[in-house]
């Protein structure tokens, strides 16, 4: 893949030509995401290519109960801090390419710039049930006990069905 940039959104960014097969995930970028990263609630970042927008991903803070995962370091603490993915996409045009993958290394990279700075324990995800293996695939893990056989079901029944992961920032 030729080498793209990874740009904040801004107003300018034309966003129309963007399509990743995800109504939900279309419309965040060409109709929200924008507002909600003035107003503070998360960051999206582009990734271009000639003007053409191959991806995208937002992130935004989070925490996690400590009791929904094992964690034996200390007890004390009943939440740990955490930066949640609250999307990732590619373009339909560019599937096939490992894009997914090297988005995830960017937010990984800027995890790892921010974690010199403040706390940040884990990366979390609501991921869509259809894209769960590909978090999988990556080592997140599922937050509580999941019951795989209804993830499965949930996967045919409503594909836009989530369920909560996360990942450890020691092993990125």
């Amino acid at each position: 893949m030729q080498k793209y940039r990874i740009e904040k959104l801004k107003p300018h960014h034309y966003l129309d030509d963007f399509d990743c097969e995800k109504k939900g995930l279309n419309k965040f970028l060409k109709e929200d995401a924008l507002e909600q990263q003035e107003n503070n609630f998360n960051v999206t970042y582009l990734a271009i290519y000639n003007d053409i927008i191959l991806g995208y991903y937002s992130l935004l803070a989070d925490y996690i109960h400590l009791k929904e995962v094992d964690f034996s370091l200390n007890k004390e603490f009943k939440n740990a801090p955490a930066i949640k993915i609250g999307r990732l996409a590619r373009d339909i045009d560019f599937k096939g390419y490992g894009l997914g993958e090297e988005l995830l290394d960017n937010i990984y990279n800027q995890i790892l710039k921010c974690k010199n700075v403040f706390g940040i324990k884990y990366i979390t995800v609501d991921s869509y049930v259809t894209a769960r293996h590909f978090y999988n695939n990556n080592r997140f893990l599922y937050i509580n006990n999941v019951n795989i056989t209804k993830l499965k079901k949930a996967e045919k029944r409503n594909p836009n069905s989530t369920v909560v992961m996360y990942k450890d920032v020691k092993k990125i």
